[in-house]
This record gives structure tokens, sequence and C-alpha cells, in this order.
């Protein structure tokens, strides 16, 4: 039985943790640092967020239906040079059970299967159990730092830089980890068939990402009615059809506006804490989570011109903490020209792939319907979300 007080959390979020060599930015950051100072980037200290504990602890303050956050998945990026979570955010989970401290995983997929080449794959948002871990002399929700770190070793395959998507999918469920696949239209290099066996094999797919277009929002929305009314989505290589889907949203804020996607989660009666929303994703049925509605999303993708917007933000902060990188007259100019034009570059590359990926799947998706498998109405994005009356009256989570 549900409670019917809806609570409010922000699934993927960044801070001070998704730095340097753990960011997936860092090689491109890197070399634009050596081509403006002529000099080796190693000390440059380089953040995707620069917000801290305590400004991650404030978004939970009481607030407006529309800004609201109960509970709090923190998801700084993670990669195999990641052993450990920044202590203040440890702290932060250990005295706040609200707060889960997660990870979003860079992963990476072999294509053509059995070529030894290996691309960028979708990242994976990785939650932990309803299971408080240790934390010095405390417990807190996320994953412990030994687990992050067997985790991306036993999913690492000889030759792979990273761990690889499908093994680490496969971990967590066999771990009974909560997990999302991140943003999985945009960000990677993975084609259309990967894509589609990668999304297959993850139950909560980020439909709503707000740090990407909502061109992917669209399809990505298409892509999982047709999956729920088990319609056969291009090939999977193995003739069978995912199991249900589950529509997943996350704010992906690197720099504020925290709650501009936020997931609307409707608790067991007698319920409403990090546990209970873990033990959701995990161990609910996905027949009962769309039929009860359990989970919906509230909020929106980014435009580009936000999206360009924030990086260049980012990207002018990075430059006044190590202003002493660029000292003096002809490093500020060349920064000044390089910098945005770098930035600018990579969000529009981003984009590209989006698109192409986006039309194949625009393709398939058509070839679905057309197929005659597919129910003649599908679910509009609008009809999925909570309306705002129902957003307004939902009351704060009890602390």
């Amino acid at each position: 039985m549900r409670s019917g007080r809806r609570r409010f959390a922000v699934t993927h979020c960044h801070s001070l943790q998704s730095n340097n060599r753990a960011s997936p930015m860092d090689a491109l950051i890197r070399a634009a640092v050596e081509r403006v100072t002529g000099e080796p980037a190693d000390g440059f200290d380089w953040s995707e967020s620069l917000t801290t504990a305590e400004e991650l602890r404030a978004l939970l303050e009481p607030a407006d239906a529309a800004s609201r956050i109960d509970l709090l998945c923190v998801t700084d990026h993670v990669n195999e040079t990641t052993t450990a979570f920044h202590p203040d955010l440890v702290a932060l989970a250990a005295t706040e059970p609200r707060v889960a401290l997660g990870a979003e995983i860079q992963t990476v997929a072999e294509q053509p299967p059995g070529s030894g080449c290996w691309v960028t794959a979708p990242e994976v948002l990785v939650y932990g159990t309803p299971d408080r871990v240790a934390a010095g002399s405390g417990w807190r929700f996320g994953l412990d730092e030994p687990l992050l770190v067997e985790l991306q070793a036993e999913c690492r395959p000889p030759g792979a830089p990273r761990a690889e998507v499908h093994r680490l999918l496969a971990a967590c469920r066999a771990r009974g980890l909560a997990h999302a696949l991140a943003h999985p239209l945009d960000g990677h290099r993975c084609n259309l068939p990967a894509t589609l066996r990668i999304l297959g094999d993850c139950r909560f797919v980020e439909v709503v990402n707000g740090g990407f277009s909502g061109a992917s929002t669209e399809r990505l929305e298409r892509y999982v009615a047709l999956r729920n009314q088990r319609t056969p989505i291009g090939d999977r290589g193995d003739g069978s059809v995912p199991e249900l889907a589950v529509r997943w949203g996350g704010s992906d804020a690197h720099l504020g506006d925290y709650a501009r996607v936020r997931m609307s989660w409707d608790p067991p009666a007698q319920g409403g804490g990090m546990a209970d929303f873990l033990r959701d994703m995990i161990a609910t049925p996905t027949r009962e989570l769309l039929d009860e509605r359990v989970f919906s999303i509230v909020g929106h993708g980014n435009r580009l011109g936000r999206c360009l917007g924030e990086v260049l933000r980012l990207v002018a902060k990075n430059a006044r903490r190590n202003r002493a990188t660029f000292r003096g007259p002809r490093r500020l100019a060349r920064l000044a020209v390089l910098g945005p034009t770098i930035a600018v570059q990579r969000v529009l590359e981003l984009r590209r792939d989006q698109a192409r990926l986006g039309a194949e799947l625009d393709g398939a998706l058509d070839k679905a319907l057309a197929s005659g498998h597919a129910a003649s109405a599908e679910p509009s994005f609008a009809a999925a979300q909570l309306s705002s009356a129902e957003v307004g009256a939902a009351p704060a989570v009890p602390q």
C-alpha cells in the first residue's frame, strides 16, 4: 500500500568530487591548458563542479514545492582512478540520512563485439542498497569505498581501459544495487545496436536529463513506451525483448539549479526515507511500479543555449581557481580565446553525436511502429508528468 504523500528526490547531481582524472573531460581540459601555457598541465586542478558538501546540505532545507528536495543522491563522476570519496561528502552522508553517496561510473563497450576495440559507453548511476554502509565510526547510505574499487576492477575485462557496461549492469543486479542508465543517448560513442543492447539491460532509464537536450527525452520516451508494449525494437542480437522499463529523471546539475529535474516518489505507507526509496528501486516489481505510478518525473531537458552558458561559467570558474597558471597578459589573452572556443566545440560535438544516434533510433522506432506490434497510440511525455497541483499539494517529508 502506498502513502499518497509524495516525496521528491534528486537522483543525479555533482559536487567537487567530479574533478581531475575522474572527469570525462579531463584529457580535453589538460590539452587545452597546455595549448594556452605551452607547459605540462599535470598540476592543473580541474573540476566539473565546485559545489561543496555544505551547499549540498543546504539543498535539503525547507523550500517551496517547485524546488523541494527530500532525498538527495550524490552521483559524482568516477572511473578506475577513483578509490575514495571526498571526506566532506562522507561526513555529510554519515550525518544526514536523506543523502546517499552514489556514483556515476564511466564505462566502455566492445564495438563491434569480439573486436578488442573499446569505445565510450553510457555511464551508470549506482546508488547502493537499502542497507547502510560503514562511514568511519558511523553509518551512511550509498556505496562504500571498497565496493567502488571492487566493482570497477571485477567489471574491467582484459585490455579494456575501464569497466565494461554490461558487466557493470550485471554486477549491480547480482549485488542488489539500485542503479540506472545516465543520459543513454548522449555523451558516448556506441552505435545504435550497441546502445539498444545496453538500454535493454537496464530497467531504470534516464529519459529526462537536465543537462542534455529535450530531443533525447522525446526519443527515449518513445523507446520506453514501445518497450513497455513489448514491441521488438532493432536487433538485440539474441532475439529477446527487454523487460519492462521505468522512466527515470536526473537534474545532472553541476553549478546550481539542482532541483530542475526531480523524481516524484509515492513511498510505501509508513515509509519515506532513503532505505525505502532504494528498496523500491531494487525489490518492487516493475509492473507494480508502473501501475501504481510509484515514480514520476518532474522537470525537463536543457536547451542548447543554457547548456553552453553553464559550460562557459564552469570554464571561467576553473580559470579563476587556477589564476596562477594563466599569469601574464599573453596567457590571459590566449585563454580568453581558446577556453570558450574549446568548450563550445565540445558541447556542439556532443550534440552532433546525439543527433546522429537519435536519427538512427527514430528510424528503428518508426520501423517498430510500422511492424503492427505496437498499440495505436503512445503515451505522451506531458501526460506522464505530475500536474502542478499535485506537486504543490505534496507534504514535506518528516525528519
